[in-house]
Order: structure tokens, then C-alpha cells, then sequence
């Protein structure tokens, strides 16, 4: 199956790793509705969030519709699907020996990338696009440069001593080969919703559990954030030094 070429680069990674794997090698014509519902129950049953499986559906359903009007399918299989609702819940804050049990409990590769997150307020986007050569262990500094979701994005955060024993002590262990501070097992960048179903929610269900949604059962979407992708790593330390920074994850 084509996907138009004006989809959002921000797609990119969700159309790797969820759609093509599944619906790359199928001509339009050979997609029936049967599929896009297996399609969906099985993305749900591997943990991926409400709002990531609707995300992967619309950009289907968009690259459908086109095969519509040029003609190549009558008519899309998209239509009537039953997709995974978005709960929304209250912010959660973890302390900080809930934020030390979740960073233990994770991939050992990713335990600092955790403690990263939780004591910069940096978003898991902006984790994963961190450079190194922006990463300043002696003045205990980083430098966020993408992704910028507003010009005011682009910020100097500074991080307590510990973080930067821990900072060093990543480097020794996994230097990487892109200039990436956190990478994949392999090397080069992480794909957002690979390693969140991966390592992400494992951890989170190993430690703290996931937050309990409005229907009484655990949530597999954590709690909504302002970035769209990971909201249960949103969930982070609650600290009288830092309570204004680690807000920015809920």
C-alpha cells in the first residue's frame, strides 16, 4: 500500500513501525474490513496507546481515501471500525523512590534515560533526539534543541548532581555511534512506539503500575500529556526543588 508522500514527517516513525509491517506488501484493492479490525485489535493487544492505534488508523484511512478518488477501490475498508477510546485520567506524580523503583525496573540500556526524564522535566521526544555534544556533565547542563514544538522550546536545563555521576556512567557503558545520548540496542535512534511497548510499559507494569482509567481497569495510554506519544512517562518525581520542572511531564 502507497502512503502519499505529504503525510507529517512526525507520522514517520508510526507508519514504520505499526502500518507497513502490516499493510506494506497489500495492494488497496486487497484490504477488507476483517483486516483493519485485526489490524487494530492486535496493536491494542501489544500495548500500544489508544491514542497511537487511532494515529495509525487515520493514516491508513487517509492513504484509503486517496485509493478512492483515484479510482483504484471502490471504497474504503476503513469505515465502521471500532477503535480504542482515549481515557483521560487525574496527573499522577511518582516519588522519588517510585521514580528509583521505575528506572530499576526498566531495560538497564534505558534506567538513566527514566532518571533523565524525571529530574529535567525533558519530554520523551526530546530524550530520544538528545545529542551528547549538547550534554555538559561538568557544568551539569544539557541543551534541548529538537524536536520544537514552539521557539520557546529551545532551553539551557540544568540537573542535580547525581544525575550527572549517573550521566557519566551511561556514557562509559554505552557510548553510542551517532552521537545520540540514548539509542537503540543496535545503535542509532529509537522508535518511539517500538520502545514503548518494549521496554516502557514492561517497566512501568514491573514498578509502579499503569494508572487506572475511568473504567476502573489499568490504562494502557497512562494519562494524557501535552506530547502526544508516551503519556505514562509523564508520570514522574514530585520534589520541593523541582516541582515546577517535573510538572511539564503531566
Amino acid at each position: 500500500m502507497h502512503l502519499a508522500a505529504s503525510t507529517q514527517d512526525s507520522d514517520g516513525s508510526v507508519i514504520r513501525s505499526l502500518v507497513l509491517p502490516t499493510f506494506g506488501t497489500m495492494p488497496p484493492v486487497a484490504i477488507e474490513p476483517s483486516h483493519i479490525r485485526a489490524w487494530v485489535a492486535r496493536l491494542a493487544g501489544d500495548g500500544d496507546s489508544p491514542s497511537t492505534v487511532r494515529r495509525a488508523h487515520t493514516l491508513v484511512q487517509m492513504a484509503l481515501e486517496l485509493a478512492v478518488e483515484e479510482g483504484r477501490i471502490p471504497r474504503s475498508p476503513c469505515r465502521r471500525i471500532s477503535l480504542p477510546k482515549i481515557e483521560h485520567e487525574e496527573k499522577r506524580f511518582l516519588s522519588a523512590s517510585q521514580v528509583a523503583d521505575l528506572a530499576d525496573a526498566i531495560r538497564p540500556r534505558y534506567r538513566v534515560m527514566v532518571l533523565t526524564g524525571a529530574y529535567t522535566g525533558l519530554r520523551p521526544g526530546e530524550l530520544m533526539a538528545l545529542r551528547i555534544d549538547r550534554l555538559d556533565i561538568l557544568r551539569r547542563q544539557l541543551r534541548v534543541e529538537e524536536p520544537l514544538k514552539t521557539p520557546s522550546s529551545r532551553r539551557t536545563v540544568s540537573f542535580p548532581p547525581f544525575l550527572a555521576e549517573e550521566l557519566a556512567e551511561h556514557l562509559a557503558t554505552y557510548p553510542g555511534n551517532d552521537g545520540r545520548l540514548f539509542t537503540a540496542p543496535a545503535g542509532g535512534p529509537l522508535n518511539p512506539a517500538t520502545w514503548r511497548r518494549r521496554y516502557w510499559y514492561p517497566g512501568v507494569d514491573a514498578s509502579v503500575g499503569r494508572p487506572v482509567g475511568s473504567s476502573g481497569s489499568p490504562s494502557s495510554d497512562g494519562h494524557q500529556t501535552d506530547n502526544g506519544w508516551s503519556p505514562s512517562m509523564s508520570e514522574t518525581a514530585k520534589s520541593p526543588a523541582n516541582t515546577r520542572d517535573f510538572e511539564k511531564w503531566s
